[in-house]
């Protein structure tokens, strides 16, 4: 890679601070997000910082695309309720 060479890193925004207050609250009943066959390492923000930092990279920017944590409180689409509704939800 060239010096002004770019990476894109896409990594889930699971266990994430809404997640959190979902289950907290009682509308989400599990960390069913957790899955350690599908997803080896879990990120945050901080997190991914701290790898490009520590490995020489710059971290331009950090940002997230639709928030797919909102089909979580509708009954119709929350796909840890009924993991049928991945595909459609993604």
């Amino acid at each position: 890679m060239s010096d002004d060479g770019v990476v894109i890193i896409k990594v889930p925004n699971h266990g994430n601070e809404y997640q959190a207050q979902l289950l907290e609250d009682g509308l989400i009943t599990s960390h069913r997000w957790i899955a350690i066959r599908n997803h080896i390492s879990y990120f945050t923000a901080e997190s991914l910082k701290a790898i490009a930092k520590e490995t020489g990279w710059k971290c331009a920017s950090i940002f997230a695309d639709f928030p797919i944590d909102l089909f979580l409180v509708h009954p119709g689409s929350s796909y840890m309720e009924d993991p049928a509704l991945v595909p459609d939800v993604h």
